[in-house]
């Protein structure tokens, strides 16, 4: 999971032909990779190792200079709902001046049904399809989140595996979309520096460049529209 989403936004692209993965969104991109999550137990069972790793994962990496953050993973509630957890809102507040990614979930419900303000520097990301269509699994935003959410392509992505160097594969999820956003803030930051500082302007562009879809405007299923990196490139 972590080798795929981490080679969808800067692998470089060594696929088979056959596979059409041309590499990630920034291939000259650096990544740092923090571990949150423990597989020791086998059988593909994975544990959250606890919300203080997490916090000083992203310590260290602020640390490092990192101005963009990928967070392919989420929680729920105590009634099996999608949620945003304290701790994670804690990371977020603590470090206004990042830029935080995150994965809306696989659950094909509405995010968070409790409304979180002053979240501007998160950019939830949903998952469309082939079609640019929201894929059945995908979460939304509802009307707590829609200004804060945008979708990318999700379903069946080639990428790199982490069995050899020359292990590739498919995989769907928000898990997929949100790297490719992430990718595009890298680009962001790389073309216009001064954007490392500036987390709500970042998302901002992504958001007003994105192609609308859905009802017309920013709506409660695709919230801004479908990621369109070639206009958010250009200046607006």
């Amino acid at each position: 999971h972590g080798t795929h989403v981490a080679g969808l936004i800067a692998g470089v692209g060594k696929a088979p032909s056959w596979m059409e993965f041309p590499g990630g969104v920034a291939p000259e991109a650096k990544i740092y990779s923090y571990q949150l999550f423990d597989s020791t137990r086998g059988l593909g069972i994975t544990d959250w190792i606890s919300d203080e790793v997490e916090a000083i994962a992203v310590d260290l990496a602020v640390d490092a200079g990192v101005s963009v953050f990928n967070q392919s993973y989420g929680d729920y509630d105590e009634y099996g709902r999608a949620a945003i957890p304290d701790a994670l809102l804690k990371v977020w507040r603590k470090h206004k001046k990042k830029l935080f990614v995150n994965a809306a979930g696989n659950d094909s419900m509405v995010l968070d049904p409790n409304k979180h303000e002053g979240l501007k520097n998160v950019i939830f990301v949903g998952a469309t399809d082939s079609r640019d269509r929201m894929t059945w699994w995908s979460n939304t935003p509802g009307k707590h989140y829609k200004d804060r959410f945008m979708v990318a392509p999700g379903d069946f992505l080639p990428g790199a595996f982490s069995g050899s160097n020359s292990d590739y594969g498919y995989m769907s999820g928000t898990s997929m979309a949100a790297p490719l956003v992430t990718g595009a803030v890298a680009l962001l930051h790389s073309r216009w520096p001064h954007l490392k500082k500036k987390p709500a302007d970042t998302a901002d562009i992504l958001f007003r460049s994105a192609t609308d879809l859905g009802k017309a405007g920013v709506d409660g299923v695709y919230g801004h529209g479908l990621l369109n990196i070639a206009q958010a490139m250009n200046p607006i």
